[in-house]
C-alpha cells in the first residue's frame, strides 16, 4: 500500500512538470512565430543594403579608398585587441543554446591570446613602488613584487578600494636589471545600480571602457590588469547565462564590460541606437581594432548554428554574407556617378549598415533561442508522458499484486473454514 501511494505521488508530480513544459513550448511557439517573421520581414531589406554597399565598394579605386571610406570600414591597428560580442539568453531551459555560445566564445578566446605576453612593467622580476592618491585625495603607499606572469604581489598591505570616485596612481618600478621606470595612471571607480539587482562596482581607466570586478577590489589586482599590455579580448555578453559564466574567469587579460541584460527581444530602435553606439565607438576610440559578434544563426527549424562573424571593420561590407548568391555579388569596374559625393553617402549609409548588422544578428539568435527552447520542451513533455506511461504501468502491476494476494488469502481462509 506504501509503494501504492508513492507511485501515485510520482505520477502526479509528473504530470504537474508536463503540464508546465506543455505551456513553455506554447508559449515558445508563439514567441518563435514573431521572431520567425521579424527576420523574414527584415531579409530584403539586409539584402539590398548588402548590395548596395558592396556595388559601391567595388566602384571606388584602391587610391581614393582611404579618403572615401568611412572610420567604420578602415582596419585597426595589426595585432591590436579584439571585442567580443557574445549574444546569449537570459533564461535557461534551452537545451545547448547558451553552453555552445560559451564553447565557442572560449575558443575564440585561446585562439586570440595564444601570443606572448607583454608588460607595462618590464622586465618581470623588479619591484613597484605606488603612491595612491584616492577620491578625498588621501594618500595610501604600497610596495610590492611583479613576478615573471606580470602579477602583482603585495609586500605587506593590499589596500581595498571601496570608495567611488577619481584615483591617481604614481608608480615607480624598479627591474632587477635595467633602468627605473617612472609614470602616472588615472583610473575611476562607481556603482551601477541601474539594473534593479545587486550593485555593479565598475572601473575605467579610458574613455568610454569600463570593467566590471565582482567582490573587492584590491590595488595588486587592478595593478596587474594595468600591467598586462599585450593583446586582450574585451566582452559585452548579451544575456546573463553567458555574463554568469564568463564573470567567473580569471584570465587577466579577457575583459569583460558592462553586460546587456533583459533585452528587450522586440529590439526597439533605442536599445539598437545603444549597442550599435557603444561598439562603434571602442573601435573609432582605438581600444579594440576588431569587432566580432558571435551569436547563432537561424538557417531552418532543424539547423541553428553558432557563427563568429567579424562586424567591425566593415571593410569587405556585404561581400561575406552567407546568404549571398554569386550572380548578386558586385561586377568589378562598375562605374557609378555619386550624388552626393562618395564621402557623405557613406558617412550616411555606413551607421545605418552597422545598426542593421547588429540587429540581424539579434533577430537570428532571438529567432534560434525559441527554436530550441520550443524543441527542448517538447522532449521534456514528451519525455514526462513516457515516465507517466511506466508509472501507470507499475501502479497497476502493483495494484493487481494487491489484489491477486487478498484473493489467495480469501480463498485459504475459506479453505481452512471447510477444513
Amino acid at each position: 500500500m506504501a509503494n501504492l501511494r508513492v507511485i501515485k505521488r510520482r505520477i502526479k508530480s509528473v504530470g504537474g512538470i508536463r503540464q508546465i513544459t506543455r505551456a513553455m513550448e506554447m508559449v515558445s511557439a508563439t514567441k518563435l512565430k514573431k521572431a520567425l517573421q521579424r527576420v523574414e520581414n527584415a531579409r530584403p531589406y539586409f539584402d539590398r543594403m548588402d548590395q548596395i554597399i558592396a556595388h559601391l565598394m567595388a566602384s571606388i579605386s584602391f587610391d581614393d579608398s582611404d579618403e572615401l571610406l568611412h572610420p567604420l570600414m578602415k582596419p585597426g591597428i595589426e595585432s591590436g585587441n579584439v571585442l567580443l560580442v557574445a549574444m546569449g539568453s537570459d533564461k535557461g531551459l534551452c537545451s545547448s543554446y547558451n553552453s555552445n555560445i560559451i564553447k565557442n566564445a572560449n575558443k575564440f578566446i585561446r585562439d586570440e591570446l595564444s601570443d606572448e605576453l607583454t608588460f607595462r612593467f618590464d622586465p618581470a622580476g623588479g619591484e613597484i613602488d605606488v603612491t595612491l592618491t584616492g577620491p578625498e585625495d588621501e594618500s595610501i603607499t604600497f610596495k610590492g613584487t611583479v613576478d615573471s606572469k606580470g602579477i602583482v604581489n603585495p609586500s605587506l598591505n593590499d589596500p581595498i578600494l571601496s570608495k567611488d570616485g577619481q584615483y591617481k596612481i604614481d608608480y615607480r618600478y624598479k627591474p632587477a636589471d635595467g633602468n627605473e621606470i617612472h609614470g602616472v595612471l588615472n583610473f575611476s571607480i562607481r556603482t551601477d545600480t541601474s539594473t534593479g539587482e545587486t550593485p555593479r562596482r565598475l572601473w575605467s581607466y579610458a574613455e568610454n571602457l569600463e570593467l566590471i570586478f565582482s567582490g573587492t577590489l584590491k590595488l595588486a589586482k587592478l595593478l596587474t590588469d594595468i600591467n598586462i599590455t599585450s593583446k586582450k579580448v574585451f566582452m559585452l555578453a548579451i544575456g546573463k547565462k553567458i555574463f554568469k559564466q564568463f564573470s567567473k574567469e580569471t584570465n587577466p587579460r579577457l575583459r569583460l564590460l558592462e553586460p546587456e541584460i533583459d533585452f528587450d527581444q522586440t529590439m526597439p530602435i533605442s536599445q539598437l541606437n545603444h549597442i550599435t553606439y557603444k561598439l562603434t565607438r571602442l573601435y573609432t576610440l582605438e581600444h579594440v581594432s576588431r569587432v566580432c559578434l558571435l551569436y547563432t544563426r537561424y538557417t531552418s527549424a532543424a539547423r541553428q548554428k553558432p557563427i563568429i562573424e567579424q562586424f567591425l571593420p566593415l571593410g569587405h561590407a556585404g561581400q561575406d554574407d552567407a546568404d549571398q548568391s554569386a550572380n548578386e555579388k558586385p561586377a568589378a569596374g562598375r562605374d557609378y556617378i555619386f550624388e552626393p559625393s562618395p564621402g557623405e553617402l557613406f558617412m550616411s549609409l555606413i551607421p545605418a549598415y552597422a545598426r542593421n548588422k547588429v540587429f540581424q544578428a539579434l533577430a537570428h539568435s532571438f529567432t534560434s533561442e525559441h527554436t530550441i527552447r520550443m524543441a527542448a520542451m517538447r522532449n521534456a513533455t514528451d519525455n514526462a508522458g513516457e515516465l507517466i506511461d511506466d508509472l501507470t504501468l507499475e501502479r497497476n502491476k502493483a495494484r493487481q499484486a494487491m489484489i491477486t494476494k487478498e484473493l489467495s488469502e480469501i480463498v485459504s481462509g475459506a479453505e481452512a473454514l471447510k477444513g
